[in-house]
């Protein structure tokens, strides 16, 4: 693989190191979405009080990616038919 000027500054890069150095912005942009999203889930969250609220901002802001991955697969309740634990089939 060659190399190829890019600009009027001349970086010499190849093909693969930009498509390693998109692929890199592309996952950090998709990480930040994915922070911004469960801070703002966290925060609608009904079911939580606010001291609950508040640890997990925290362990999202101390760990963005796995903190809101934790959020999105353990923290958060999933939307769905609840089931009535009083409910009695006729």
């Amino acid at each position: 693989m060659g190399t190829t000027e890019f600009g009027e500054l001349g970086f010499n890069v190849s093909w693969l190191e930009v498509l390693i150095l998109g692929g890199m912005a592309l996952l950090a942009v998709a990480s930040f979405v994915l922070f911004v999203w469960a801070i703002a889930s966290i925060i609608r969250a009904d079911y939580l009080d606010g001291v609950s609220k508040l640890i997990w901002v925290i362990v999202c802001a101390l760990f963005p990616l796995i903190g809101s991955l934790v959020w999105l697969f353990a923290g958060r309740k999933r939307s769905g038919r609840s089931v009535d634990p009083n409910y009695m089939p006729r």
